[in-house]
């Protein structure tokens, strides 16, 4: 990170916290084979190999262009697969992530969000509203 960029008393601060010769979690090769230009995406949900320019992941359908966040309507689509994660599957014990969710449920829904949290807590319980049963979306 350059420092004419990134410089300012909370850059300082956050850099003072880092301790020096922390190592690289990342070895060359696979940071340099990352930022290739010729690099395949993944889908962040499923890891299978994306075509350019797609907004949705073929093989489960979720959210994963490069800009699918920044786009009014593609973004909803990312909104709810994050609060389906909180009502569908196994019970989640994460406190940050229940927070999260419950906060940001609450952003979301307004008034409704009671009925949200209604169902983490069933999940919770290890009753979500239902499995997932979704069919497998082959790609052509």
């Amino acid at each position: 990170m350059s420092d004419a960029y990134f410089d300012g008393p909370l850059a300082r601060l956050l850099l003072s916290a880092i301790p020096p010769g922390r190592p690289d979690p990342w070895p060359k090769e696979i940071d340099i084979a990352v930022r290739k230009p010729d690099a395949v995406p993944l889908c962040i949900n499923c890891l299978y190999p994306q075509a350019a320019h797609r907004w949705f992941c073929p093989h489960c359908a979720h959210p994963s262009g490069d800009c699918v966040m920044f786009m009014p309507y593609l973004q909803i689509f990312c909104v709810s697969s994050i609060f389906r994660a909180g009502v569908l599957g196994p019970p989640d014990r994460r406190f940050g992530a229940n927070f999260f969710l419950f906060l940001y449920s609450l952003t979301q829904y307004s008034f409704f969000a009671p009925l949200y949290w209604f169902w983490m807590l069933r999940k919770a319980q290890g009753k979500p509203i239902c499995d997932e049963n979704r069919k497998p979306i082959y790609p052509e």
